[in-house]
C-alpha cells in the first residue's frame, strides 16, 4: 500500500496520513486497501466536480473580469473592445 500512496501527489499523501490517523483512532487500527480506494475515489470526485473543480473556478474568475475598452482611434466614434 505504501508504494501506491507514494504515487499520489504530495497534498493527497498528507491528507491520506490524516485520514489514516483518524481511522486508527476510531477503529481497531487496521487500514485496508478498500480504505485507500475510497479515499482516492473521493479525491477524484472532488477534483472533477463540475461546479467547484479548479478549472471551473478559474473559468468563472476569467469570465468575471471586466472587459477593457480602448480609447477611440483617430476616427470619430470608433471604439474597440478587447
Amino acid at each position: 500500500m505504501q508504494s501506491m500512496v507514494s504515487k499520489l501527489p504530495a497534498n493527497l499523501q498528507s491528507k491520506w496520513r490524516d485520514q489514516v490517523l483518524k481511522k486508527k483512532r476510531r477503529k481497531d487500527g487496521v487500514i485496508c486497501l478498500a480504505d485507500l480506494v475510497e479515499f482516492v475515489e473521493y479525491a477524484l470526485g472532488s477534483a472533477h466536480d463540475p461546479v467547484f473543480c479548479k478549472e471551473a473556478l478559474n473559468k468563472n474568475r476569467e469570465d468575471a473580469k471586466p472587459t477593457k475598452v480602448k480609447e477611440p482611434s483617430n476616427k470619430l466614434g470608433s471604439w474597440e473592445v478587447e
